[in-house]
């Protein structure tokens, strides 16, 4: 195994080969990817890092394995950061892949969308519209088929927030940018998935204890979140009216807990109730977090290669504190990679059960 690195410019070429410290790559669910890492600032490297703090570079990683070169990530830097401790002088920076910049990319004008595929034809053109302001670094990717739905989008709404509501409403669908190399100024592709957000991953089993092969370091920190059994949205007081969804027997069973949330922007009273019932969650929800140590004798799954975020995996632990035999999605994992480029361990994963 080898990672390496580079900072590009904003059309994609090659700058500088970069010598990353305390790499690190975080991707989650229905949300953005981001890298972060240390250069040294001293001699021969005074160059390179003055690359990476400039404010029109990029970041691209790559895994290579036996298996072949696979490009694990490419967005912009953001945040670099001097850092001096004693005679050693660094700089430390942060880039996010392009879900996390659309968070600074609006809605010019009023826009109506009546009847259209949420990801195909709501999503995609939101995005492809500001395409043509300036990249987005995004281009259209593997979009699954989902649900028909009515959105009007007024001048100044942040089109990262009107992704992320696509995917968060009743039968909404789920997205990620897959990242890419050789295509110039686009970093990545927008994949929609839909009606499931990954595949089941066979050869992702995460397992501690008697009888296992041990990929996790310890217990997995276990985490039991309430239900929410009412939920109450507003939208737009003009056009719409509170929307409510409950479940009764859950609260027979556990009491009621609550929750109210605004979307002033929601004209479309059916939209609205999409929100509320998706927000509903008549049982509680349990995650389970841990990490993995690298082993020859059991190396644990590879991110990118042996399951995915959004995948189904299975942890399995056996101890006598706890016995756990758990199909579970992952929504976040972290890869932290050695100094060297040569080894790496996934020093966070979070899964919830299915």
């Amino acid at each position: 195994m080898q990672w390496s690195f580079a900072a590009t410019d904003r059309v994609g070429a090659n700058r500088a080969f970069l010598e990353a410290r305390g790499f690190e790559l975080t991707r989650r669910q229905n949300s953005f990817a981001d890298a972060r890492f240390s250069l040294d600032r001293q001699g021969d490297a005074a160059g390179k890092a003055a690359e990476v703090q400039s404010g029109s570079r990029a970041l691209a990683a790559w895994r290579e394995t036996d298996a072949g070169v696979q490009v694990m990530f490419r967005g912009q830097i953001h945040t670099p950061v001097d850092e001096m401790d004693g005679d050693s002088a660094s700089v430390t920076a942060t880039a996010a892949d392009p879900i996390w910049w659309l968070q600074h990319r609006y809605v010019r004008s009023d826009v109506t969308f009546t009847g259209q595929d949420a990801g195909s034809g709501i999503a995609w053109p939101l995005i492809s519209t500001q395409n043509g302001y300036e990249t987005t670094h995004l281009a259209s990717g593997v979009i699954d088929s989902s649900v028909n739905r009515d959105r009007t989008y007024q001048a100044g709404q942040q089109v990262g927030d009107a992704l992320s509501n696509l995917a968060n409403v009743e039968n909404g669908f789920f997205f990620k940018a897959r990242p890419v190399d050789g295509l110039g100024a686009t970093f990545a592709l927008l994949d929609v998935s839909y009606p499931n957000s990954g595949v089941y991953a066979p050869g992702a089993v995460f397992e501690f204890g008697r009888g296992t092969a041990g990929t996790i370091d310890a217990v997995p920190t276990i985490e039991e979140a309430p239900p929410v059994n009412r939920v109450t949205v507003f939208g737009d007081s003009s056009a719409t009216v509170p929307a409510v969804a409950q479940d009764v027997a859950s609260i027979a069973t556990y009491g009621l807990v609550e929750r109210i949330v605004t979307f002033s922007d929601v004209v479309v009273q059916a939209t609205l109730q999409a929100y509320a019932n998706e927000l509903l969650r008549p049982e509680p929800a349990k995650t389970f977090s841990f990490s993995c140590a690298p082993s020859p004798l059991s190396p644990a799954p590879l991110l990118g290669v042996d399951f995915n975020v959004g995948d189904t995996v299975r942890v399995r632990v056996d101890e006598w504190r706890a016995s756990i035999d758990a199909t579970c999605r992952v929504i976040a994992a972290t890869v932290a990679v050695d100094d060297d480029g040569r080894s790496e361990r996934l020093s966070s994963v979070v899964v919830e059960e299915v």
